[in-house]
């Protein structure tokens, strides 16, 4: 019996990591840009990155309770967390204010939590996935 190694989709966690730091700057510059103007918003944005933060750069929240956090993070419940944080995100933009540049920062996170599971389903990253039986192995 051969083990097939599996290939992470394009380029797997780092390249998520170095997509999640760009949205988590994107996030914080423009949250500080449209704070005067949609002060509730951009403080739900501010939260949002610090969520990205912790999930895609454990080792620098590595103390107190975050340290516990990010133990738990695998590729389904960071998937799972970002798209709340998405639709939370866009809830605000349509509710709250219409921030365009906001709402970008929400879909790019949106997008980041599709590349999650989609990690998750590929079986990459620690996540809880079983290995399949054959129907004549049970």
């Amino acid at each position: 019996m051969e083990v097939e190694r599996k290939v992470a989709p394009a380029g797997g966690s780092k390249v998520d990591s170095l997509i999640g730091i760009g949205i988590v700057i994107y996030l914080v510059a423009m949250s500080m840009q449209t704070l005067i103007f949609s002060f509730r918003y951009s403080v739900y944005s501010l939260c949002a990155a610090g969520v990205l933060a912790v999930g895609e750069l454990p080792f620098l929240f590595n103390c107190g309770p975050l340290a516990l956090v990010a133990t738990w993070l695998t590729p389904m419940v960071k998937a799972l967390t970002y798209g709340i944080v998405s639709l939370g995100g866009i809830g605000c933009f349509m509710y709250v204010s219409w921030s365009p540049l906001l709402l970008t920062g929400h879909l790019l996170i949106g997008f980041l939590s599709w590349r999650c599971f989609m990690a998750a389903n590929a079986g990459f990253g620690g996540g809880y996935q079983y290995d399949k039986v054959g129907m004549d192995e049970i």
